[in-house]
């Protein structure tokens, strides 16, 4: 059975279960301040609460609301204290499905009823709802009939990977892999010449459920399928290995299988909910941020998109100048972000601040409301310094549909945050990580994750109109990091044509251009390290914004030389 991903604006997956609003109502949130289960996230944890109240059919169609389900039970991660086989047999006494097990955790079907009693078990540290990953890219209105083949980049040209064709050399030999998050239309891809014929693969059907037949990674979006023509049509000479895996464990395990077979540079045009700080770093043993730098030290160089948040992200000080408890956007006391979303459309929001992961002793709560005050969305997790509590909150949001299918019009809604306990932060952070423009934002601090991470051999892309290359997207993130190092490193072009999308935008795009030139690089010199290879394509990109590295452009535009 196929895995169900939320679909939302700019072709986003939701990460957080979203608000089953409709027309006329509001989400049927709890009463209490704070999460009726203590070692429950707060979203999780209010769906529970629901299903308990409302019985086992109501608790089906809410497990079918969440990230990600199966058969009416709800996707799960068990942080446990290093008890796999007991926290495993206490999924399956309660008739729960064992995904994937690792020394500290455990990912798992479970059925929202039997959350709290399984967040009870004295070995649970908390448990979590698994967030597939977001794709940054989505296709512009169609302007020709797409899906007939013979579609090249105009990367191609704007990078200069035409001279390293025309000089022969195409990236054979080189094994590449795109991991994403759907392949639709992959197999016409193939038929009409734009792919390989042959392409090796590990589709995922479900968290810790994968097969080798291509049909199974032609699920939710053909996101994958553009990322992977891009890049083949800057290196049409390499060998393609393709993976859609769900969960974060998923993750970590394609890339120890693409590694083990010899592949030297993967794409990830994908970002995560925070994991961190911001630094790069993260405690949590399945987080992204270890998964790339594993992928490093085993011979890979990783490309990952920066993200799409350029106009979605608000960072600053802490102000509270009126003492009421609520957290000001600015100097003139606003408490409130705008986000305008059309009927039907999904927002996730997060939040973050200056604490101790793994130990935060600030509250701070995160809330949606309507114009009138309307309260629609929250994510209220306690901290207060145990080792389970982390400095971040995020909830996700589907704005109501119309009424007999009227005509899509925008509606605000008032993103607010609250201090509830704990001294106050030096800065805190919000973002609306589907995309959507914020009415106070910075573009600075918006690379995603895990494009923000400190290790050498990982390279951010940020996105440059291939019509206008000069200027850099006004989404694409920008840096620097929460601890001041400059990201993007680089910059591709984006609004290049396609087979599947035709011409399409992100930094999705720009990414798979940047890890094609790594391959035409490799095969020119087969011993070149991940670091040897970014620095190799830093240091031939095109100045842009200064003659320095920085937080717009990184190196500049990517731009291989022509080949001796």
């Amino acid at each position: 059975m196929r895995r169900r991903l939320i679909v939302a604006a700019l072709a986003a997956l939701c990460f957080f279960p979203a608000s089953q609003a409709t027309v006329g109502q509001q989400p049927d949130l709890p009463s209490t301040t704070k999460p009726a289960y203590t070692k429950v996230e707060s979203q999780l944890s209010d769906l529970a609460q629901r299903a308990i109240q409302d019985g086992v059919l109501a608790s089906a169609q809410l497990a079918a609301g969440a990230p990600a389900s199966l058969n009416g039970q709800v996707a799960v991660t068990i942080h446990h204290r290093n008890a796999p086989a007991a926290i495993a047999r206490a999924v399956e006494q309660r008739a729960g499905v064992v995904a994937n097990v690792e020394a500290d955790l455990v990912e798992a079907y479970v059925d929202l009823l039997d959350v709290p009693d399984l967040s009870e078990h004295p070995l649970v540290e908390r448990v979590t709802l698994i967030r597939p990953p977001k794709p940054l890219g989505s296709p512009r209105r169609r302007s020709r009939a797409v899906g007939f083949g013979n579609i090249v980049s105009e990367g191609v040209i704007r990078h200069n990977a035409r001279a390293y064709h025309n000089a022969d050399m195409t990236g054979q030999g080189v094994k590449v892999g795109v991991i994403d998050v759907g392949f639709e239309g992959i197999r016409t891809a193939q038929a009409n010449g734009e792919l390989p014929g042959q392409i090796r693969r590990r589709c995922y059907t479900r968290v810790g459920r994968f097969n080798q037949r291509l049909a199974a990674c032609e699920a939710d979006t053909a996101h994958g399928t553009a990322v992977a023509e891009a890049l083949l049509d800057i290196a049409p000479g390499v060998t393609l290995y393709v993976a859609n895996p769900v969960s974060l464990t998923d993750l970590q395990r394609t890339v120890r299988w693409m590694a083990n077979r010899g592949v030297k540079v993967v794409n990830y045009s994908v970002s995560h909910a925070w994991s961190g700080p911001g630094d790069g770093t993260s405690r949590f043993s399945n987080s992204a941020l270890k998964t790339v730098a594993d992928a490093v030290q085993r011979g890979i160089l990783w490309v990952n998109a920066a993200g799409n948040e350029g106009r979605s992200t608000w960072s600053g000080a802490y102000r509270d100048r009126d003492n009421d408890g609520v957290l000001e956007f600015n100097n003139n006391r606003l408490e409130r972000n705008r986000v305008r979303l059309a009927r039907g459309e999904s927002v996730i929001i997060l939040l973050r601040w200056d604490d101790t992961w793994g130990g935060a002793a600030t509250d701070l709560d995160l809330y949606l409301r309507t114009g009138s005050g309307t309260l629609v969305a929250r994510s209220v997790d306690r901290q207060n310094g145990a080792s389970s509590d982390d400095p971040i909150e995020g909830f996700s949001f589907t704005a109501p549909r119309a009424i007999g299918g009227a005509a899509a019009t925008l509606t605000r809604y008032f993103v607010r945050v609250e201090h509830f306990a704990g001294p106050a932060p030096a800065w805190w952070q919000v973002q609306a990580f589907t995309s959507q423009i914020l009415q106070r934002r910075q573009a600075g601090r918006s690379v995603g994750e895990p494009a923000d991470s400190a290790d050498p051999g990982v390279l951010a892309v940020g996105a440059s109109n291939q019509l206008r290359a000069a200027a850099l997207e006004r989404f694409s993130s920008r840096g620097p990091t929460r601890d001041d190092r400059v990201k993007p490193d680089i910059v591709g072009v984006d609004n290049a044509d396609s087979d599947v999308w035709g011409p399409w935008f992100g930094t999705s795009q720009a990414s798979p251009h940047v890890a094609g030139l790594a391959a035409l690089l490799l095969q020119t010199n087969p011993t070149m390290t991940p670091v040897q290879l970014s620095d190799s394509l830093k240091e031939s990109a095109r100045r842009r914004g200064s003659p320095r590295p920085n937080n717009t452009w990184g190196y500049g535009l990517a731009w291989l030389r022509t080949p001796r």
